[in-house]
Protein backbone atom coordinates (compact mmCIF):
# COMPACT_ATOMS: atom_id res chain seq x y z
CA UNK A 1 0.00 0.00 0.00
CA UNK A 2 2.64 2.58 0.92
CA UNK A 3 4.41 1.81 -2.56
CA UNK A 4 1.51 2.67 -4.38
CA UNK A 5 0.84 5.97 -2.36
CA UNK A 6 4.81 6.48 -3.57
CA UNK A 7 3.84 6.76 -7.31
CA UNK A 8 0.67 9.20 -6.31
CA UNK A 9 -2.35 6.22 -6.32
CA UNK A 10 -5.04 7.60 -4.30
CA UNK A 11 -7.40 6.02 -2.20
CA UNK A 12 -10.99 7.14 -3.18
CA UNK A 13 -13.11 4.68 -1.60
CA UNK A 14 -13.14 1.86 0.92
CA UNK A 15 -14.03 -1.64 0.76
CA UNK A 16 -15.78 -3.39 3.81
CA UNK A 17 -16.92 -6.93 3.67
CA UNK A 18 -18.73 -7.85 7.27
CA UNK A 19 -18.88 -11.49 8.13
CA UNK A 20 -21.68 -13.20 10.61
CA UNK A 21 -21.46 -16.45 12.15
CA UNK A 22 -24.40 -19.04 11.10
CA UNK A 23 -27.26 -18.51 13.00
CA UNK A 24 -27.91 -21.24 15.60
CA UNK A 25 -31.07 -23.52 15.22
CA UNK A 26 -32.77 -21.20 18.07
CA UNK A 27 -32.11 -18.11 16.69
CA UNK A 28 -35.34 -15.85 16.04
CA UNK A 29 -35.05 -12.50 14.82
CA UNK A 30 -38.32 -10.78 16.12
CA UNK A 31 -38.42 -7.42 13.64
CA UNK A 32 -37.26 -9.52 10.30
CA UNK A 33 -39.99 -12.74 10.97
CA UNK A 34 -42.83 -10.40 11.69
CA UNK A 35 -41.85 -8.09 8.62
CA UNK A 36 -41.43 -11.57 6.55
CA UNK A 37 -45.44 -12.41 8.21
CA UNK A 38 -46.89 -9.63 7.45
CA UNK A 39 -45.30 -9.60 3.53
CA UNK A 40 -46.45 -13.56 3.05
CA UNK A 41 -50.35 -12.46 4.20
CA UNK A 42 -50.45 -9.63 1.61
CA UNK A 43 -49.90 -12.50 -0.91
CA UNK A 44 -46.05 -12.04 -1.65
CA UNK A 45 -44.54 -15.28 -3.22
CA UNK A 46 -40.37 -15.60 -2.48
CA UNK A 47 -39.61 -17.93 -4.86
CA UNK A 48 -35.66 -19.52 -5.29
CA UNK A 49 -33.89 -20.22 -8.46
CA UNK A 50 -34.17 -23.91 -7.26
CA UNK A 51 -38.28 -23.35 -7.88
CA UNK A 52 -37.93 -21.06 -11.47
CA UNK A 53 -36.87 -23.59 -14.25
CA UNK A 54 -36.20 -20.88 -17.17
CA UNK A 55 -33.00 -19.59 -16.40
CA UNK A 56 -33.43 -17.39 -19.24
CA UNK A 57 -35.98 -16.08 -18.37
CA UNK A 58 -34.61 -15.45 -14.60
CA UNK A 59 -31.96 -13.47 -16.43
CA UNK A 60 -33.98 -11.09 -18.33
CA UNK A 61 -36.06 -10.46 -14.86
CA UNK A 62 -32.86 -9.65 -12.90
CA UNK A 63 -31.42 -7.58 -15.49
CA UNK A 64 -34.10 -5.73 -16.22
CA UNK A 65 -34.83 -4.92 -12.51
CA UNK A 66 -30.93 -4.52 -11.81
CA UNK A 67 -31.17 -1.64 -14.86
CA UNK A 68 -34.49 0.11 -13.01
CA UNK A 69 -33.34 -0.19 -9.46
CA UNK A 70 -29.75 0.75 -9.98
CA UNK A 71 -29.87 3.41 -12.75
CA UNK A 72 -29.99 6.12 -10.24
CA UNK A 73 -26.93 5.05 -8.29
CA UNK A 74 -23.51 7.50 -8.80
CA UNK A 75 -21.56 4.51 -10.14
CA UNK A 76 -24.01 3.20 -12.28
CA UNK A 77 -23.06 2.02 -15.46
CA UNK A 78 -25.23 0.57 -18.37
CA UNK A 79 -24.72 -2.67 -19.98
CA UNK A 80 -26.51 -4.46 -22.83
CA UNK A 81 -28.42 -7.09 -21.87
CA UNK A 82 -25.93 -9.66 -23.80
CA UNK A 83 -23.07 -8.50 -21.87
CA UNK A 84 -24.94 -9.05 -18.78
CA UNK A 85 -25.86 -12.57 -19.57
CA UNK A 86 -22.13 -13.08 -20.80
CA UNK A 87 -20.78 -11.82 -17.71
CA UNK A 88 -22.95 -12.34 -14.95
CA UNK A 89 -26.14 -14.57 -16.22
CA UNK A 90 -24.28 -17.55 -16.17
CA UNK A 91 -23.43 -17.23 -12.16
CA UNK A 92 -25.91 -19.96 -11.78
CA UNK A 93 -24.04 -22.38 -12.20
CA UNK A 94 -21.55 -21.71 -9.08
CA UNK A 95 -24.64 -20.32 -6.74
CA UNK A 96 -26.70 -22.21 -4.28
CA UNK A 97 -29.91 -22.37 -5.76
CA UNK A 98 -32.15 -21.79 -2.37
CA UNK A 99 -29.88 -18.18 -2.00
CA UNK A 100 -31.33 -16.73 -4.93
CA UNK A 101 -34.64 -15.08 -3.89
CA UNK A 102 -36.85 -13.44 -6.28
CA UNK A 103 -40.17 -12.13 -4.59
CA UNK A 104 -43.54 -11.39 -6.93
CA UNK A 105 -46.64 -9.64 -6.18
CA UNK A 106 -49.45 -10.64 -8.02
CA UNK A 107 -47.62 -12.11 -10.92
CA UNK A 108 -44.62 -9.65 -10.79
CA UNK A 109 -41.58 -9.32 -10.00
CA UNK A 110 -40.70 -6.67 -7.26
CA UNK A 111 -37.44 -7.48 -5.71
CA UNK A 112 -34.62 -9.98 -5.53
CA UNK A 113 -31.43 -11.14 -3.59
CA UNK A 114 -28.58 -12.67 -5.30
CA UNK A 115 -26.22 -14.23 -3.07
CA UNK A 116 -23.00 -17.13 -3.31
CA UNK A 117 -21.27 -19.02 -1.27
CA UNK A 118 -18.00 -17.57 -0.47
CA UNK A 119 -15.55 -19.53 -2.45
CA UNK A 120 -12.49 -17.12 -1.46
CA UNK A 121 -9.81 -18.07 -3.83
CA UNK A 122 -10.88 -21.20 -5.11
CA UNK A 123 -11.75 -20.80 -8.62
CA UNK A 124 -7.86 -19.63 -8.79
CA UNK A 125 -6.56 -23.37 -7.64
CA UNK A 126 -6.37 -26.30 -10.15
CA UNK A 127 -6.39 -29.28 -7.68
CA UNK A 128 -8.84 -31.91 -6.97
CA UNK A 129 -8.80 -30.79 -3.53
CA UNK A 130 -10.30 -27.11 -4.96
CA UNK A 131 -13.01 -28.75 -7.01
CA UNK A 132 -14.61 -30.59 -4.29
CA UNK A 133 -14.64 -27.84 -1.88
CA UNK A 134 -15.98 -25.56 -4.84
CA UNK A 135 -18.89 -28.32 -4.71
CA UNK A 136 -18.92 -28.71 -1.04
CA UNK A 137 -19.62 -25.08 -0.64
CA UNK A 138 -22.23 -24.85 -3.61
CA UNK A 139 -24.48 -26.76 -2.04
CA UNK A 140 -23.80 -26.66 1.93
CA UNK A 141 -21.56 -23.06 2.41
CA UNK A 142 -21.09 -22.14 6.29
CA UNK A 143 -20.34 -17.98 4.47
CA UNK A 144 -22.19 -16.22 1.66
CA UNK A 145 -22.23 -13.49 0.45
CA UNK A 146 -25.12 -11.12 -0.67
CA UNK A 147 -24.03 -9.49 -4.10
CA UNK A 148 -27.37 -7.83 -5.25
CA UNK A 149 -30.38 -6.80 -4.15
CA UNK A 150 -33.35 -4.51 -4.41
CA UNK A 151 -37.10 -3.77 -4.24
CA UNK A 152 -39.13 -1.74 -6.24
CA UNK A 153 -40.20 1.48 -4.16
CA UNK A 154 -44.08 0.88 -3.88
CA UNK A 155 -42.72 -2.34 -2.33
CA UNK A 156 -40.79 -0.74 0.50
CA UNK A 157 -39.83 -2.75 3.27
CA UNK A 158 -39.66 -5.97 1.54
CA UNK A 159 -35.74 -6.35 1.80
CA UNK A 160 -36.41 -6.80 5.44
CA UNK A 161 -38.55 -10.07 4.53
CA UNK A 162 -36.29 -11.37 2.60
CA UNK A 163 -33.48 -11.49 4.95
CA UNK A 164 -35.63 -13.40 7.01
CA UNK A 165 -36.15 -15.87 4.35
CA UNK A 166 -31.79 -15.87 3.79
CA UNK A 167 -31.30 -16.56 7.60
CA UNK A 168 -33.65 -19.97 7.50
CA UNK A 169 -31.98 -21.40 4.26
CA UNK A 170 -28.43 -20.51 5.47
Amino acid sequence: YDLLKQVDFLDYEKYCTNFYNKPTKKYQNNKTSKRYQTFKRKDYEIKTLKDMKNKAEVNNILYDMMIDLYKNFPIFKWISKDDYIKHIGNNYKICAYKMQKLVYYKGEPVAFCVTFPNYNNLFLQNSLKAKLQILKRKFKSQQYIVTYMGVKRAHSGLGLAMVNEVIEDI
